[in-house]
């Protein structure tokens, strides 16, 4: 049963920061992770690295940190893209992820970060920043591979506080259409994998293989706003 109280309580932290603290974020994750991580666990069963991530066993972590190496790939790869994503970022992901302040039972632990470090493989495939906008229609993406609500929500509420703010109504609602339809159309293998696994990789190659379509109305919608 959803504890409609703390959903609500969260909600208001989430959009009063603008989704910046996570607490809440997770907090909404977690209040509606019954039944759908029923459903993601049976479909996650036929990933191949599934028993490693459980083990905290993760593909190339140790290159993810290294922000030389990132930056010295071609400007059109996976991980000189996220080089550009995360350069301002102080973020150590391997202390990130063997940290276990969880109640949880580790194997979930570290199943669920791995989570979080497929997330921003999305924002590269898909070409969402990590503006209020970007992150909202991410959210609302995260729907078709987590089968949690609470991504639905988060990012429905993100949005309508854009549009509010914006009073760009109609463009921010073909935005969420646009954020519908290519997650709906992208492979749901995606999630098996994260940017460490292809940062040597061509963006557009890794897109080809998931059938991942950039977000062009969302381009257009940012570069409009900067004009």
């Amino acid at each position: 049963m959803y504890n409609i109280v703390k959903i609500t309580d969260n909600c208001k932290k989430v959009w009063n920061t603008k989704g910046q603290d996570l607490n809440p974020v997770y907090s909404i994750y977690e209040e509606f992770r019954y039944p759908s991580v029923l459903k993601f666990a049976k479909k996650w069963e036929k990933n191949p690295f599934a028993e490693d991530v459980s083990k905290g066993k993760v593909r190339n972590l140790k290159l993810l940190s290294d922000k030389n190496y990132l930056k010295s790939l071609p400007k059109n790869t996976v991980g000189h893209a996220f080089y550009e994503f995360t350069k301002n970022k102080e973020a150590n992901y391997i202390t990130t992820f063997i940290q276990n302040t969880d109640t949880r039972n580790q194997e979930v632990v570290n199943t669920s970060k791995f989570i979080g470090l497929a997330h921003d493989l999305h924002h590269l495939l898909y070409e969402y920043d990590e503006s209020l906008l970007g992150e909202a229609l991410v959210q609302v993406t995260q729907i078709k591979f987590l089968f949690n609500q609470g991504s639905l929500l988060l990012g429905t509420m993100l949005l309508i506080k854009e549009a509010l703010e914006t009073k760009n109504y109609k463009k921010v609602w073909s935005l969420y259409k646009e954020a519908r339809k290519i997650s709906k159309d992208t492979d749901w293998e995606l999630i098996f994998y994260y940017t460490g696994d292809f940062l040597e990789r061509d963006l557009d190659s890794v897109r080809t293989q998931f059938n991942v379509v950039p977000a062009n109305h969302f381009n257009n919608y940012k570069e409009k706003l900067a004009a």
